[in-house]
């Protein structure tokens, strides 16, 4: 592009691996801003942060989990009343651009995650309501979520692993989970593993 470069994060901080939520409302990334720091100033946990480009998924990431099950509602029944009044479209619609609200832009600055930790990788379920990630707290890293309405967090499978990468699937049911050198497939929601 053409543009003015901006700093979305303005946190002075070590800020990487930034990422896009599906509908493109959100960027994420991993940033040492809020974590502990060995005695030679090098980071030894780190946090995700987000950044709403836009105040409408602001506003609806700050409903509550009982406004949000109501807005869930009204939305699924207006579209089931589109539905009704019209023919499918067989052709897929296109895209909504998304338009980025500069005004307020560093309000719409939140902490994803609910305790620092050493963080291998990352993915936002396709809805954008679960934040799963590789954390390391004992022997090795193994796989969390937090619920990002309700801040629940939990372990979803022991993996130990050494060194870890992590990958959502494309239709949002499954995660992949590369650990030391081995690829499985997880059930985000059981936490069933199968290689």
């Amino acid at each position: 592009g053409t543009g003015q470069i901006i700093n979305l994060t303005r946190s002075g901080f070590d800020d990487s691996r930034p990422r896009f939520s599906s509908d493109g409302s959100l960027v994420y990334w991993i940033t040492d801003r809020e974590g502990s720091r060995n005695l030679d100033q090098d980071s030894t946990t780190v946090d995700v942060f987000g950044l709403f480009l836009n105040q409408k998924a602001w506003d609806r990431f700050q409903l509550s989990k009982e406004d949000f099950a109501l807005l869930k509602e009204r939305e699924e029944k207006s579209k089931q009343e589109a539905e009704k009044g019209k023919e499918k479209e067989k052709e897929a619609k296109a895209v909504e651009p998304i338009v980025i609200d500069w005004k307020g832009l560093e309000d719409r600055k939140v902490r994803l995650t609910v305790h620092p930790a050493a963080l291998a990788d990352m993915a936002l379920s396709r809805d954008g309501e679960k934040l799963f990630y590789l954390a390391k707290f004992d022997k090795g890293f193994d796989l969390w979520s937090c619920n990002l309405r309700t801040k629940e967090t939990k372990q979803v499978t022991k993996l130990e692993a050494k060194q870890a990468a992590l990958e959502r699937a494309e239709d949002g049911k499954s995660l992949f989970v590369l650990a030391d050198g081995k690829l499985s497939k997880v059930d985000p929601e059981s936490g069933k593993r199968e290689n």
